[in-house]
């Protein structure tokens, strides 16, 4: 059964797997689509084949992604750039954190201060190096910036990173809000596993 790909109300930090990325654009673009159809604009910060899938995806659902483009309610942004503005000494970096996400958002235009939609794989990248608490890091701040902005935050990591990083990534699943599994499925929270022995 193909997953809702609704997952956000207003202001939520919300989290998926994805067994590849033809199944990470499909969900993503459904997470977009459904805000731009809104009147919410939209961010995606990732490698430049994802983007390249989740604009196909989104054209495939009717979303003129050039328009959006022009009109600066879809921003289109590398991961690798990301980390750079957000790692400036090789660490995390609470200013330019919030600097680059909240200069990002402000260079979108918002009707009537509609929240803003956010995918990201850059926590994802930090895991996928080995640098899991830098990415915890990331989704700490990720919770600030959702108390202080009106946004909807969908965080994107690859199920095989997570299986391989269980305990850490138990970690980063409490730091989100909601989870939302495409074919992957979440590492259950230690408590319940033991309920179910």
């Amino acid at each position: 059964m193909q997953p809702k790909a609704t997952i956000a109300p207003p202001t939520c930090h919300a989290v998926a797997l994805f067994d590849d990325a033809q199944q990470m654009a499909d969900v993503v673009a459904g997470f977009l689509a459904d805000g731009l159809a809104a009147g919410e604009p939209a961010v995606v910060i990732t490698s430049h084949s994802h983007r390249a899938a989740i604009v196909s995806h989104l054209q495939a659902r009717g979303v003129d992604a050039d328009a959006m483009l022009s009109r600066n309610r879809l921003a289109l942004v590398d991961e690798e750039a990301a980390l750079a503005a957000l790692m400036p000494d090789g660490r995390i970096d609470n200013a330019a954190f919030h600097e680059f996400v909240e200069s990002l958002i402000a260079s979108l235009v918002r009707a009537d201060h509609k929240p803003v939609r956010l995918f990201s794989s850059v926590a994802d990248v930090l895991v996928a190096r080995g640098q899991a608490d830098a990415a915890i890091r990331i989704e700490v701040l990720t919770n600030q910036l959702a108390l202080l902005t009106p946004v909807s935050i969908l965080c994107g990591y690859a199920a095989a990173h997570a299986a391989a990083t269980a305990a850490r990534f138990e970690m980063l699943r409490k730091l989100h809000g909601r989870a939302h599994m495409a074919k992957a499925t979440l590492p259950a929270p230690a408590d319940s596993r033991a309920r179910r022995a």
